[in-house]
């Protein structure tokens, strides 16, 4: 994630920002693992 990095590299970044980047994160993971549970795939079979 480029956001993560972008944090990573910041000096004091904001509460909101922190909120934010863990909010994406939660979502990603979130969505990982549904389309796992639903067996989706992405790309060639």
């Amino acid at each position: 994630m480029v956001q993560k990095s972008i944090i990573e590299k910041s000096v004091e970044p904001s509460d909101e920002v922190l909120f934010e980047l863990k909010l994406a994160e939660s979502k990603y993971f979130f969505l990982l693992r549904e389309a796992k549970t639903r067996q989706i795939f992405i790309g060639k079979k």
